[in-house]
Parts: C-alpha cells; structure tokens; sequence
C-alpha cells in the first residue's frame, strides 16, 4: 500500500512538473511563471478564508456543546482541517497540475465528498479493531 502511494504521488509530481514544461515551451517561461504565481496566490487566499470558516465552525460548537463536542462532529472538522492542510501543500507545490486539485478540493461538494469518505474511512478502522472512534484517538 505504502509503494502505491508513494508511486501515485511521485507520479503526480512528474505530471505536474511535465504540465510546467509544455506550459513554459507553448506560452514562454515568463507567462507559465506568471500562471502558476497567480494561481498559487489565488488558492492560498482561498486556503486562508477556508481555514478561517473552520476556525469558526469549531468556536461555535465549543460554544454550543462545551468540551463535550461529539465525537462524529470532532472528526468532520478534524476532516476538513485536514482537507484544508492538503489543499494548502497543493497550492504551495509549484505547478499548475497541484494548484487544479488545490482548487478542486476547495468546491463544496468535493469538501463534502471527501469528507465523508475520510470519516467511514476512520470509522471502519475503529470498527476493524473493535474500538469506539474515541477509543482509536486516545
């Protein structure tokens, strides 16, 4: 599993890099510079308004539920944060390729999505080792 994903990102990494090189030699080097400069600005203030709205979703459950958040609210913001850290690494790797999934992961029903599947994903390892998904995080 480890080597699937590790061939799946260092491909990713070569397509991205490659996407840079036909940009560079059909627009010039200058314009594919100025293209993945843009983009990355554009999808980092778009990370830091994401950020902020989770920062704010969690201050309004600390107020609704105290400490006591439920523990199925705790790992969809703990999902989203995370979405949100890999969308930022997208946007931060030079390339026009990472800065498109950077964007793609900023789309609601993509957040949605991939939220959703993160959660079952942590709830059938719980359920894999017998555990509550408190019991898995302590």
């Amino acid at each position: 599993m480890t080597a699937q994903v590790l061939l799946a990102l260092v491909s990713f990494a070569v397509l991205d890099v490659g996407t840079l090189f036909l940009l560079a030699h059909h627009w010039g080097t200058a314009a594919a510079l100025f293209v993945v400069a843009l983009t990355t600005i554009a999808g980092l203030l778009a990370c830091a308004r994401w950020i902020r709205r989770i920062a704010e979703h969690h201050h309004e459950l600390q107020r609704e539920h105290g400490e006591n958040i439920p523990s199925d609210l705790v790992l969809i913001r703990g999902s989203e944060g995370l979405l949100s850290l890999v969308a930022l690494l997208c946007f931060l790797y030079p390339g026009l390729l990472s800065d498109v999934l950077g964007f793609l992961l900023a789309f609601p029903r993509v957040q949605a999505g991939s939220t959703r599947a993160v959660v079952e994903m942590i709830k059938a390892q719980a359920e894999r080792e017998g555990k509550s998904v408190e019991d898995l995080f302590r």
